[in-house]
């Protein structure tokens, strides 16, 4: 937890807000992403960002094959790399035990229905066959892709990406005995991450890339170039060791990490690039929003809920949007197209896409220097993420249009649904730069100007007598003092909550109800007086 300082009153208006925000984004959102939502955060509590989030992680990797998104010249993939970075305790794990058995339920259904594309990087099976004649014939076929989810906490490079090793060929004599040969060869070893599926980290902070040691210094390359779009060469991971070998790994696998914020965390946002990459969700979570979380769980302690029934109606989802979006790529194939021409774009979709930026720069520009120019690093991904959300918030509501002809078509509605959550992403991107690297520089403009503070403060007392000229005492409210210290002296929120933990000491609260005022210490020694 970071060092701004909370109160009551403003953990209660800062929970009210949350709520308000969170409920109206979540309206925007297709129906069947609203409905994992409100499942996942019925163990999840107050997740709902999150929970969205892995919904499309998990759509994104399940359609890579079947969309690509032109730009212009550029082409991406529908993968949605995402890092959920919050407070311990605050449902990131429980969170992911709701999205893993899916993810993994839909994996292996997919992998069972055998319909997915080739790997083309795999050679052709052979299997021998006999016709109803009895004449043998050759069967080839390809090697369709699968799903798996790896999941990791520490790793080396070479266990990632795969390593050579020097193995001994084994014979087998008369009796089927194995025995050595003293015939050695080189055999490379695949490394976990090649594929498709999920990347899993739990803890992320122990991957190598906010503090790496001495068998993880190239773990944050590595997950850069998997980052990297599918269409061309630069995703895939090589690396040339001393004896002229290729280490070669082609993962295409989406990124679902988790962690606390860590200490590194700015030095990471500011040269490492990885975060830029992914959806960043960062959420320090207030103690007002902890309780409540707590109390949710405290409710249904004791009680038996069924846990697989969610699970399987969801897998369910996936399925039927996954086999309806199979079919429209087979549709497309069989008319000389291929993936680029799946979903169709409208001119809407464009101009929303347009003000989605526009909305996102005007936001950032509201913050100061400093903190413009680490978010500016962030802007041309996110807005890459909200054209791939879009075409995924398309691709989610497709099995509900019975009209096929209306299917797949990005408009700029989906736009919206995509920019209503991105736009929590980057908020809480801004705010965390806000109160964590302002802090860390020091400002100058931070600096407690107390006669400033003071004037503020008898301002707000004429104000209250002139109103009511009864009153033998100005009752100065502390919530509203504070905002108009932040409004006055131009302060960000967490600008003034840190300045009051320097100079709270110099008034002295009462409460009326549930309301905190506050009294200037040097007007109560007048009354003494």
């Amino acid at each position: 937890m970071n060092d701004d300082y909370y109160d009551e009153d403003w953990e209660e208006t800062y929970l009210k807000t949350h709520e308000e925000t969170t409920r109206a984004f979540a309206e925007k959102l297709p129906q069947v992403v609203r409905l994992y939502q409100k499942s996942a955060c019925e163990v999840a509590h107050l997740n709902e960002v999150p929970a969205a989030v892995s919904f499309f992680s998990l759509l994104g990797q399940i359609s890579k094959d079947f969309v690509a998104i032109p730009n212009g010249r550029n082409i991406e993939d529908t993968r949605i790399h995402f890092c959920q970075i919050q407070t311990s305790g605050s449902g990131k794990s429980t969170l992911y035990n709701f999205t893993g058995p899916i993810a993994k339920k839909v994996f292996s259904k997919i992998n069972d229905l055998k319909k997915h594309t080739y790997n083309e990087r795999k050679p052709m099976l052979q299997e021998q066959r006999e016709d109803e004649e009895g004449n043998e014939w050759i069967h080839s076929e390809g090697v369709r892709k699968t799903f798996d989810t790896f999941s990791v906490q520490i790793a080396s490079s070479a266990a990632l990406i795969g390593e050579w090793k020097s193995i001994q060929e084994m014979e087998e004599d008369d009796n089927g005995n194995e025995r050595p040969t003293g015939i050695w060869k080189d055999e490379f070893f695949e490394g976990a991450l090649e594929g498709s599926g999920f990347l899993h980290y739990d803890e992320f902070e122990y991957s190598g890339v906010f503090s790496p040691s001495q068998h993880q210094t190239d773990t944050i390359v590595i997950l850069n170039t998997l980052c990297n779009t599918l269409h061309g060469e630069s995703w895939i991971n090589r690396k040339r060791l001393l004896g002229g070998k290729d280490i070669v790994c082609h993962s295409e696998r989406s990124i679902v990490a988790m962690t606390y914020p860590p200490k590194e965390l700015n030095d990471i946002m500011t040269e490492k690039g990885l975060l830029q990459r992914m959806v960043c969700f960062i959420w320090d979570v207030p103690p007002a929003v902890l309780d409540k979380i707590r109390r949710e769980v405290i409710s249904t302690a004791g009680t038996i809920q069924d846990v697989n029934a969610p699970i399987d109606n969801f897998v369910k989802s996936f399925i039927k949007i996954y086999e309806c979006l199979e079919e429209r790529y087979q549709e497309v194939l069989s008319e000389g197209g291929t993936s680029i021409n799946t979903m169709v774009y409208t001119d809407e979709f464009r101009e929303t896409l347009m003000l989605e930026y526009e909305s996102m720069m005007s936001f950032v520009n509201g913050s100061g220097l400093f903190v413009r120019e680490v978010a500016d690093s962030f802007v041309g991904r996110i807005l890459k993420n909200i054209i791939r959300m879009a075409v995924l918030c398309s691709i989610a509501e497709a099995p509900s249009i019975t009209d096929k002809s209306k299917r797949f078509i990005v408009r700029g509605k989906h736009v919206r649904q995509a920019g209503s959550i991105n736009r929590q992403c980057y908020k809480t991107l801004i705010d965390w730069l806000e109160r964590s690297l302002r802090n860390q520089r020091k400002s100058v403009s931070e600096k407690v100007d107390f006669k400033a503070i003071v004037a503020i403060y008898r301002k707000m007392e004429v104000d209250y007598k002139r109103k009511n000229p009864q009153e033998k005492d100005a009752i100065i409210n502390k919530t509203v003092f504070r905002q108009k210290i932040q409004k006055d002296l131009k302060k960000s929120q967490a600008s003034v909550y840190r300045i009051w933990a320097r100079i709270e000491s110099k008034f002295i609260e009462t409460k009326t109800g549930r309301t905190t005022n506050v009294k200037l210490i040097e007007d109560q020694k007048e009354v003494k007086k």
